[in-house]
């Protein structure tokens, strides 16, 4: 699914994402206490060979989440 956003330039995109203070995130945000539920990942890929940015959740997610998926589209896979 296309996100609903077009930025001009990666600079742009790049001020959208720090709004939502992504760098403030952890890295792994996990709730043990739930069997079934909602597992997410975000991977933020650099073109000038810096290491990716991995994030991940497994029914669990920071403050800002939801920001992020309506900023980029969400969908569920059954």
């Amino acid at each position: 699914m296309p996100p609903n956003y077009s930025p001009k330039n990666k600079h742009e995109l790049l001020d959208i994402l720090r709004t939502i203070h992504i760098g403030e995130w952890e890295h792994r945000y996990d709730n043990p206490d739930i069997l079934d539920g909602t597992q997410w990942e975000l991977i933020i890929e650099y073109s000038n060979g810096r290491k990716p940015e991995e994030y991940y959740g497994s029914n669990a997610f920071p403050t800002n989440y939801d920001e992020l998926t309506k900023l980029m589209g969400s969908y569920s896979i059954f």
